[in-house]
């Protein structure tokens, strides 16, 4: 991701199948807070993602910038997209769709944790044959330290002392089909 990037503000109801319309940009990072959702783009995909959004029901507007973290706030590295709501909290995610060899790698790499079960279920076939997508996926959660302290969500893991984790935490995947990104920002 470049710091060249467009801010979109997400209006609308709930996006359906939202995911393989983002997996169609070259990346992007859903932010989501008190004050709604937004977009970050790539300058050169902001136009698409505007058609994009509106195919999947919902309106881009521009806006400046995502919401700024608050000072008070603490990172923790999400370890799935099952949603959280925290008033008071940002809850980001940042996507990269999977060309078709990375993605096959991937699925044939062992673990196969993306593949569940343990079978492949034609799902391989299904990315040959451009029916299904891989997205990486790296999810934070920044919320108040007493928050995460009381109440951990579950699969929250507080950064204390290496923020740089944040921006190298481990990509996880999901295949396009399954709409975990979709119902994440549904919440």
């Amino acid at each position: 991701m470049s710091n060249a990037s467009h801010v979109l503000r997400v209006e609308g109801g709930s996006p359906v199948d939202l995911d393989s319309h983002l997996a169609q940009l070259s990346w992007a990072r859903l932010v989501r807070g008190d004050a709604g959702l937004h977009l970050e783009c790539a300058i050169a995909d902001a136009e698409r993602a505007v058609a994009l959004l509106a195919r999947a029901g919902a309106r881009g507007i521009l806006v400046a910038r995502a919401p700024d973290v608050a000072r008070d706030l603490v990172p923790a590295i999400m370890s799935d997209l099952g949603p959280v709501t925290l008033p008071g909290a940002l809850d980001s995610v940042t996507l990269r769709p999977l060309d078709l060899g990375e993605a096959t790698a991937r699925l044939m790499r062992r673990p196969r944790s993306i593949l569940r079960p343990r079978r492949d279920d034609g799902r391989i076939r299904a990315l040959l044959r451009a029916e299904d997508r891989v997205v990486a996926w790296r999810r934070v959660l920044w919320a108040r330290p007493s928050v995460l302290r009381s109440r951990a969500p579950r699969g929250a893991r507080p950064v204390v002392f290496d923020h740089g984790a944040v921006e190298h935490a481990t990509e996880r995947y999901t295949l396009v089909r399954a709409g975990e990104v979709g119902r994440w920002v549904r919440g």
